[in-house]
């Protein structure tokens, strides 16, 4: 029973310590907390705002790959930035949430076909869902149009730490 237990902690948890080894995910872990306190950051320089969103979309922007990561982050801001503007949309529709949602889920997934968006497509519906969420007693409008500026204002920022990372890794093997 014992090395059974072992041999399961192992597998679980000799994982993370693995992973934790590889120089790529260190710079993940760091890059995500950067992205997370700079949006958290804004939060704080801007209360009464909707500057929460923008973590969300910063974590889904950033790759925890190195390889394409600036094509991914691009992407990934296309697309969150893309579902954004459907939410909005949807939002100034005045139709009830359960009727406006279901059908700017579609609406969303043939958006990004043309622009070959794939997997990033799920960080559309992820914009979709942080702009629509109506929140009582607001325009949804107005409440709308600042989640769409403060998702795009996440991307950028995961944008911005993906081409700086790259850089300043480019940079320290050049020395």
């Amino acid at each position: 029973m014992n090395g059974s237990f072992r041999s399961m902690f192992h597998d679980r948890f000799g994982l993370i310590g693995d992973s934790l080894r590889q120089p790529g995910f260190a710079a993940y872990l760091l890059k995500a907390a950067l992205g997370v306190a700079v949006c958290y950051g804004l939060h704080l320089l801007i209360p009464g705002h909707e500057t929460l969103w923008s973590i969300v979309s910063v974590v889904l922007v950033l790759a925890p790959d190195d390889k394409d990561a600036i094509r991914l982050a691009f992407d990934r801001m296309k697309a969150n930035s893309m579902g954004a503007f459907v939410g909005w949309l949807a939002a100034l529709t005045g139709l009830p949430a359960w009727l406006a949602l279901p059908l700017a889920v579609p609406f969303t997934v043939l958006l990004c076909l043309p622009f070959r968006l794939g997997a990033a497509t799920r960080s559309a519906l992820a914009g979709l869902v942080i702009v629509f969420v109506p929140q009582p007693g607001s325009d949804a409008g107005t409440l709308a149009l600042e989640r769409v500026f403060f998702v795009f204002v996440g991307c950028v920022v995961g944008l911005l730490i993906t081409v700086g990372s790259r850089l300043l890794a480019r940079a320290f093997r050049r020395v």
